[in-house]
């Protein structure tokens, strides 16, 4: 067997193993449910969701899933709207029109409560939180 045989075994098995590393490091699945008046946490596993915890949703909540794993860290300077969907000790994930926002709790001086709808910004490392639409009002034109 010469070199380039060991150099290929040796190869596929970083490669092997790098697999394995990269698919314990892949995020765990989770979203929230909004249906029936009812708020429920969920998790995947082996294929399936589990439900974790359930509360009453707060009474403006729409119903819907929401992919909290699919959730994007937000940019500096830039403003986000939307209701909170979730929180933990960890997170606080606001859906805003585009997307899902996940901000770390350690951000905010007091943590937005699930079913708030605000205007969320990030700068040097803290969030700005104010109630979003008070004054805007949306018109129709023909």
């Amino acid at each position: 067997m010469g070199g380039g045989g060991i150099l290929k075994t040796v190869l596929l098995e970083l490669f092997t193993s790098f697999l394995k590393i990269f698919s314990r490091m892949e995020a765990e699945k989770q979203r929230v449910l909004v249906l029936n008046k009812q708020h429920l946490f969920e998790t995947e596993k082996d294929g399936k969701w589990i439900t974790q915890a359930v509360k009453p949703a707060p009474a403006n909540m729409k119903p819907g899933i929401y992919l909290l794993h699919t959730a994007k860290s937000p940019q500096d300077s830039v403003r986000y709207e939307g209701q909170i969907v979730f929180q933990n000790d960890s997170y606080v994930y606001q859906k805003t029109r585009q997307s899902i926002v996940k901000y770390p709790c350690s951000l905010f001086s007091s943590v937005p409560s699930i079913g708030e709808v605000v205007s969320i910004s990030v700068k040097d490392k803290a969030a700005t939180v104010e109630k979003a639409g008070i004054g805007e009002k949306k018109t129709l034109t023909r």
